[in-house]
């Protein structure tokens, strides 16, 4: 939450770079909170939880 707050904070004061870097901060958190969640699923299938798709059926490798 504060990360939001600095880059109102650092665009008022004309400080657009250290704005994208915060931004962009919390872009990859989200990323990652969502890789996360999604764990060890990277396809959820709605019709049927058979088909969905996990990082062990994604491999390419046999060997997991």
């Amino acid at each position: 939450m504060l990360t939001v707050l600095n880059i109102k904070r650092n665009i008022d004061g004309r400080k657009y770079f250290t704005a994208f870097v915060f931004s962009s901060c919390i872009t990859a958190i989200l990323l990652i909170l969502f890789a996360i969640g999604l764990y060890p699923n990277i396809v959820i299938s709605t019709t049927n939880p058979a088909w969905s798709i996990s990082i062990y059926d994604a491999a390419s490798s046999l060997n997991h």
